[in-house]
């Protein structure tokens, strides 16, 4: 079923109010009734792979906290392909919630930090999941071995900053469907730049890919559920489940963008940098070329 809107505000109060040691180099601990998850997190740095200078892969963000409460209900029993798995929070915790194999993957210059992170919590593998950490460059890797090994449920969190990364992970992301006819891609990304996340949703949807709200519009944080339609037609969402196309805000309406352009990347990091609450920022006013780009 669709969860109710989610109160972001109040959500992130907690951590961007933290002191910068808090936020990006304490560890971050995530208490659940059954065990305790401890991640590692690292001061974004200067000297990642070009797609991410900055290294956001390091921390946590809002997003992935989001995907980690849907888990439960969605990765049971699946094999799960995590693209973009930065400290491996959600993966890990996917493992925890009953996945039967986790992968995740990310850029070469990230998994020291995820494999450690992995190690720190290999007691989840006791769960009789198997976890694997490997590279995965968008739109620059072979795909073919991940096929192989087959998957049922793709997922990914807050992976869109710019449009270069829109370019780089929409091909990649349809290839591997197309690999899986039967998997599923759950996808929550915070709207940092609200073009890129729209060109996303609509090259998936214009590859055939159907979508369902997962979480209903109107928060900073939207999560959707692609998938092939049976029989090449679309199927109908389930009960309480409305398609994502049908309650999408218009473009004058879009809130939260940081900035426009390749500059929300960047700007994205600063403002958490800054230790700013993202409400804070005055929304980016619309013109007549961004309410022309349909999400």
């Amino acid at each position: 079923s669709v969860l109710s809107v989610f109160d972001m505000q109040d959500r992130d109060s907690g951590r961007e109010s933290c002191t910068f040691q808090e936020r990006f180099t304490a560890p971050y601990v995530l208490e659940r009734k059954d065990c305790t998850i401890e991640i590692v997190q690292k001061p974004p740095e200067l000297n990642g792979h070009k797609s991410d200078p900055l290294g956001t892969g390091s921390t946590v963000w809002p997003a992935a906290e989001l995907l980690v409460e849907l888990c439960p209900r969605h990765v049971k029993g699946k094999r799960v392909l995590e693209l973009g798995s930065g400290t491996g929070l959600l993966g890990i915790v996917a493992a925890a919630s009953g996945a039967s194999a986790v992968t995740l993957t990310d850029l070469p210059s990230i998994l020291t930090l995820l494999k450690a992170n992995v190690a720190r919590n290999s007691f989840v593998q006791h769960y009789g999941c198997a976890v694997k950490v490997q590279p995965l460059v968008w739109n620059d890797t072979d795909l073919q071995p991940f096929v192989q090994a087959g998957f049922d449920l793709v997922v990914c969190a807050d992976v869109v900053y710019q449009q270069a990364h829109t370019e780089a992970l929409l091909p990649t992301l349809v290839e591997l469907l197309r690999g899986c006819p039967d998997a599923r891609l759950l996808i929550a990304q915070e709207r940092h730049e609200p073009v890129a996340w729209g060109t996303l949703k609509t090259g998936l949807r214009k590859a055939g890919l159907s979508s369902q709200e997962v979480v209903k519009s109107g928060g900073r944080i939207e999560v959707l559920l692609f998938y092939w339609p049976v029989d090449g037609s679309e199927t109908a969402p389930a009960a309480g489940v409305k398609r994502e196309s049908d309650t999408a805000p218009p473009a004058a309406k879009r809130r939260h963008a940081i900035a426009p352009g390749s500059s929300a990347f960047t700007d994205a990091v600063a403002a958490a940098l800054s230790v700013a609450s993202l409400d804070e920022v005055e929304p980016v006013s619309q013109d007549s070329s961004s309410e022309a780009v349909s999400e």
